[in-house]
């Protein structure tokens, strides 16, 4: 969630994950804030990566999603987000590349990538695989990303597009006006493969705390 005046940009933020019926989980989320006086604006990022499976799944989803954060926070502000979060993803698919193609217990590691960027007063969504990220505002819920998976029936669940995936990382990227009171929902396919928009909405609309609302969700 998000709240704005002149000067400031204050966010809350709840997590939830659970494993569920797979074997591992292979999924990772985290955010942070700018460091007080570290940016010309205030700034928040938070990212989710879900690793595809296999023995390099969970790593390469943890590992992308830190060192997004590390590397794109040390960035300098004068680069713009869509610059500095280029250079950063693209860093991270090499290393994620490099050791599915070095190391044969991690062969064909990847990882889907989901970027949420609130900076001043503008929302920038950075995005590649089927993580989503949605949008509550003044009681319409929108989906700011379009996944990357196959259209045919039968490959709906096989990636296109994934960090780690080819030796190079295309990223979609997009920047959204951002208001007093947004609510922003970060999930992984195990969420929106089985809640439907109007349940998601449901369950976004009760305004509970960050953490209650994530835990709701998964539960």
């Amino acid at each position: 969630m998000s709240r704005m005046d002149s000067n400031s940009l204050q966010t809350r933020v709840g997590f939830a994950s659970e494993q569920g019926r797979r074997e591992t989980n292979d999924d990772f989320v985290a955010a942070r804030e700018a460091e007080t006086g570290a940016r010309a604006v205030p700034e928040a990022v938070a990212v989710i990566a879900d690793g595809i499976s296999g023995p390099g799944g969970r790593l390469a989803a943890e590992t992308v999603a830190r060192g997004f954060l590390d590397g794109y926070l040390n960035q300098s502000p004068t680069l713009g987000v869509d610059r500095a979060a280029a250079r950063t993803l693209a860093a991270m698919n090499r290393w994620v590349h490099g050791q599915g193609r070095q190391d044969r217990e991690l062969r064909d590691m990847a990882t889907t990538f989901s970027a949420l960027i609130l900076r001043g007063r503008a929302a920038h969504v950075v995005h590649v695989g089927d993580t989503r990220i949605y949008r509550l505002r003044a009681g319409r819920l929108q989906c700011l990303t379009q996944d990357h998976t196959h259209s045919h029936p039968d490959m709906r669940h096989v990636l296109y597009r994934a960090v780690g995936l080819e030796e190079t990382v295309r990223a979609d990227y997009g920047t959204h006006d951002l208001k007093a009171h947004d609510r922003y929902l970060l999930c992984c396919d195990g969420v929106h493969a089985t809640l439907d928009a109007a349940r998601l909405h449901a369950l976004l609309a009760e305004r509970s705390a960050p953490e209650a609302a994530a835990r709701r969700i998964v539960d």
